[in-house]
């Protein structure tokens, strides 16, 4: 049991009480509110309400004679729905009251975000909320939960072919080189090995394969409501392998060297970062493998890398590092306990929703993810 954002005043207090804070998207949210009064007040509404919210904070030095710096701020809701849970007719008297309830999430949200990159910030974070309230006095209560949105499809079996010119350091032309990055699924939870596959066909080069690297990255895209943005690529990781293909020798089909990049011991790094398209916050997810040969010319360096957009999503569990504390019940806690009352998303109870979706990433590179549950756009 946990609370978070209790708000007590000289008549009462009120606050939410939940048996755990972690959620995929269509779970059913189980609670209770509970609110105590020292005195009696007037007849009263108990209103609950469910919201998402993305936030963007971002910094961009001006250059000139007297250099600047201009802050963005960006501010949507995700979702936003309310609801009435109770009506009191008749004055309510002094005491304890506990009205349980339950809430069935929308099938699709984006995932509890957060990226810290210096000053640089953004979230996507969900809470729910109750508040009882009339003319005159107002009792609210807060909670944060965790949404996980886990795709239902993914694409299997996905690849990518290159062809490139081998050279040597004095930018003389050895031949082609054909090589291939495959793997067997597009989409990894953050605390499972990412497994690819790489062909190297060198049957037309003269120059030996000796090493490849492969490199997980990300890039960040965040925009105000304005729709100026910030964009930063990030890579946090990259591991070199030893291979070996002699020129006029293929590794291929049954015989294509397999590789393992482990999230684990990079979780800490990622844990609230995932793969999303949200409404003003997008970040996208690739693996990077390139062919390194025993004498190659720095200017085609960047030809010989494969990058392949992937999806991130968290596991179960993730969540918070630090759950609320546990509910301490005064002595003598006795409420009088309402009706369960059940409740689910509907788009008809929403107040002050999502913006219109921002203007696609023509140069950004970005990989467009804003329904998991739907087909994933290609790469942009």
């Amino acid at each position: 049991m946990g609370v978070k954002s209790t708000k007590y005043n000289r008549i009462g207090g009120l606050h939410l009480e939940l048996t755990r804070y972690v959620f995929l998207c269509g779970d059913i949210i189980e609670g209770i509110i509970h609110f105590s009064l020292s005195e009696e007040i007037p007849p009263s509404i108990l209103e609950f309400q469910f919201k998402g919210k993305e936030k963007t904070r971002w910094q961009k030095v001006i250059a000139g004679n007297t250099p600047s710096t201009n802050e963005y701020f960006g501010e949507v809701y995700e979702c936003k729905v309310k609801y009435e849970v109770m009506k009191w007719d008749h004055s309510i008297l002094p005491g304890a009251y506990s009205i349980p309830f339950t809430f069935k999430t929308q099938e699709s949200v984006a995932g509890s975000f957060q990226f810290i990159y210096y000053k640089n910030y953004g979230y996507i974070y969900y809470a729910i909320s109750a508040k009882l309230y009339n003319e005159k006095e107002c009792l609210k209560g807060k909670t944060n939960v965790y949404m996980i949105n886990i795709p239902t499809t993914l694409n299997q079996n996905v690849s990518l072919a290159k062809n490139v010119k081998l050279v040597n350091w004095c930018c003389s032309k050895k031949g082609n080189l054909d090589f291939a990055l495959k793997l067997s699924k597009d989409t990894f939870f953050d605390n499972e090995p990412i497994e690819f596959f790489v062909d190297i066909d060198n049957t037309n080069g003269s120059l030996a394969v000796n090493k490849l690297a492969a490199r997980l990255s990300y890039r960040i895209r965040m925009m105000n409501n304005s729709h100026s943005d910030y964009m930063t690529k990030i890579n946090f990781s990259k591991k070199k392998y030893l291979v070996h293909v002699n020129p006029g020798e293929k590794l291929s089909d049954s015989e294509a060297v397999k590789f393992s990049m482990d999230l684990g011991f990079i979780s800490n790094d990622i844990a609230n970062l995932h793969s999303v398209q949200a409404i003003i916050i997008q970040c996208g997810f690739f693996l990077e493998v390139e062919i390194i040969t025993n004498a190659t010319c720095t200017c085609y360096e960047k030809k010989n890398i494969i990058k392949l957009p992937i999806v991130i999503v968290p596991a179960l569990t993730t969540g918070p590092k630090v759950q609320p504390k546990a509910i301490v019940q005064p002595p003598g806690w006795n409420p009088n306990v309402y009706d369960a009352v059940n409740l689910e998303f509907d788009p008809k109870y929403e107040v002050g929703g999502p913006e219109e979706d921002p203007s696609e990433d023509k140069d950004g590179n970005i990989p467009i993810y804003r329904n998991l549950l739907k087909k994933k756009d290609s790469e942009i």
